[in-house]
C-alpha cells in the first residue's frame, strides 16, 4: 500500500501471501483472516479493529492500536522499530502480546493514559524514551523497563502477576 488507504471490509489471505505498507493505512474491518506476513517500514498503520492472523513486522513509521482487540491465535506483532501508540485521547486500546510477539528498546513507545499493554507470553522493552501513561500487565513472558526513575512514568501503573520483570535503575 502506498498513498492513503482505509479498509473497511475485511483483508484475508493464505499464510503464502505478503503484504507491505509505506503509506497511510486504516484498517477498520476484522482482518483475522490474514494469514500472511504484513510488513511496514515507513508509512503509518491505524488499527480500530481485528488484526492480521499471521506475522507481522514494524521496522518503522508509526503503528496505531486503536483496538481492544485481542490479536488473533497464532499472530504474531514485532515492532523492530519507528513509533507505537496504543490508545489515543479518544479512545481506551488493549494490546496484549502473546508468545513471540515483541516490543523492542529501538521503539518509540506511547502507552496513553486509559490503555493498556497486556503482557501475557511476548516481551516489551520500555525505556526512558517512552511514554507510560497507561497500565502494563505482566501476566507472563519478560518486561525489561528502566522507566521507575523517569517522569516519563509517573502516570503509569504496572500490575505483576507472573513472567519476568527485569528493571534497569541506571545504576
Amino acid at each position: 500500500f502506498a498513498g492513503n488507504n482505509t479498509i473497511n471490509g475485511n483483508i484475508s489471505g493464505l499464510n503464502t501471501s505478503s503484504i507491505a505498507n509505506n503509506g497511510t493505512l486504516n484498517l477498520n474491518g476484522d482482518n483475522s483472516g490474514y494469514l500472511g506476513t504484513f510488513t511496514q517500514n515507513s508509512g503509518i498503520t491505524n488499527v480500530s479493529n481485528k488484526f492480521f492472523g499471521g506475522t507481522s513486522t514494524i521496522n518503522g513509521g508509526t503503528f496505531n492500536w486503536y483496538t481492544q482487540e485481542n490479536l488473533p491465535t497464532g499472530a504474531k506483532l514485532l515492532v523492530e522499530n519507528g513509533n507505537l501508540n496504543i490508545g489515543s485521547d479518544s479512545n481506551i486500546a488493549i494490546l496484549t502480546l502473546n508468545t513471540n510477539s515483541s516490543i523492542k528498546d529501538t521503539v518509540q513507545t506511547n502507552i496513553n493514559r486509559n490503555s493498556y499493554l497486556n503482557i501475557a507470553g511476548g516481551s516489551a522493552n520500555i525505556n526512558n524514551n517512552d511514554n507510560w501513561l497507561g497500565t502494563i500487565n505482566l501476566s507472563d513472558g519478560t518486561l525489561y523497563t528502566n522507566l521507575p526513575s523517569n517522569s516519563n512514568a509517573q502516570n503509569g501503573r504496572l500490575n505483576a502477576t507472573g513472567g519476568n520483570l527485569n528493571i534497569d535503575s541506571g545504576i
